[in-house]
């Protein structure tokens, strides 16, 4: 396990076209394996953890929090974990930043965890690894809004599972959007995955080698698309 990180100044991903505020802010809280920082363009090494091992939060007090704001871009060399332990409890919020991570975002990993992700005003969030997941664990109950103009979760080369072994439930919002090579809905045995569109965008590209969109795959599934969502 990788519980140490340690934080570097990330410059090889900075374009020309990109010039961002300075004093961006990281802020870590509680049950997490990161400090706060106040610089942008914050790399970590290892994976980010928010929620691991307290076991004496809820949906309403995460034990474990993460904000990231003020036009910050984050890079993460592994996985970004929302209530990675068994038990465990957390809150991610990104608004108007990007964060990109090499592997993936599990939301709710944890048997019986809780996880929480918001995607806001315009910020953006990118999985480079083969998949992301929402309600991984057995009996967890994992949650995403993304909402606001411009606001996206892109998992360009891997799967979505909304619903893994527990409960997923994913809201886009007008204005924001979604997009994944493949997805499955209700993956395994006692899974439910909910997904409501809702005036925004759910893009599915799929692969001939690994498939393309699959809802209620051995659980119950709900694909809800209104209000002007694609």
């Amino acid at each position: 396990m990788q519980n140490s990180l340690k934080r570097k100044k990330a410059i090889f991903f900075i374009v020309a076209s990109m010039s961002p505020p300075v004093g961006a802010d990281v802020i870590f809280d509680g049950d997490v394996n990161q400090k706060s920082s106040s610089e942008s363009f914050s790399s970590y090494e290892g994976d980010i953890i928010v929620g691991d091992k307290d076991t004496s939060g809820d949906h309403m007090f995460p034990s474990g929090t993460l904000k990231i704001d003020n036009a910050s871009d984050v890079y993460g060399s592994q996985s970004l974990y929302i209530g990675k332990g068994e038990a465990s409890s957390g809150r991610f919020t990104i608004k108007g930043a990007w964060i990109n991570v090499q592997n993936s975002f599990r939301v709710a990993n944890g048997k019986g965890s809780y996880g929480e992700m918001n995607i806001l005003d315009g910020a953006g969030i990118m999985a480079s690894g083969s998949g992301s997941s929402i309600g991984g664990g057995a009996g967890s109950t994992g949650i995403v809004h993304v909402a606001g103009l411009n606001s996206v979760w892109r998992i360009p080369s891997g799967t979505l599972v909304v619903g893994e072994n527990g409960t997923g439930r994913l809201y886009i919002s007008p204005g924001s959007e979604v997009t994944t090579l493949t997805l499955r809905v209700a993956n395994r045995s006692g899974s439910k995955g909910i997904i409501n569109v809702d005036g925004g965008a759910l893009k599915v590209w799929g692969s001939d080698s690994i498939g393309y969109a699959y809802v209620g795959v051995n659980g119950i599934a709900e694909l809800n698309v209104f209000n002007g969502g694609t």
